[in-house]
């Protein structure tokens, strides 16, 4: 989030997609997804989403490698010159699938291959 704007905005609205409040991904310790949101909110619906949408709450060290790649890679790639994180907090999960989800995206990620 660059923009205080977008503070405001993530304060304001449900802007999570999984069915269950970002919040309820933590654990007794305090650790899980959830945590994600501290970096940027957008890395925890990429993690919610790459972890397969599970309907509840799955323990902190299932699917790690979701989180490592929304922390580490989606942060690099972009659509439409915009980071996939703030795409991922800025529209709904519909909206995300319909822009992000594109053969020309998908074919522009490091080691994909190239539509036809």
């Amino acid at each position: 989030m660059n923009d205080p704007m977008d503070l405001i905005q993530h304060c304001r609205r449900r802007w999570w997609w999984s069915q269950l409040p970002f919040w309820a991904y933590l654990d007794s310790n305090g650790d899980g997804w959830a945590n994600l949101v501290d970096t940027h909110p957008g890395m925890f619906n990429l993690t919610w989403l790459a972890a397969g949408e599970p309907a509840g709450v799955l323990p902190y060290g299932i699917r790690p490698l979701a989180a490592q790649w929304a922390f580490v890679t989606a942060p690099h790639i972009t659509v439409g010159g915009e980071p996939l994180t703030d795409l991922a907090f800025r529209v709904n999960l519909e909206e995300f699938k319909r822009r992000a989800w594109k053969p020309k995206v998908i074919a522009t990620l490091p080691g994909a291959l190239k539509s036809a």
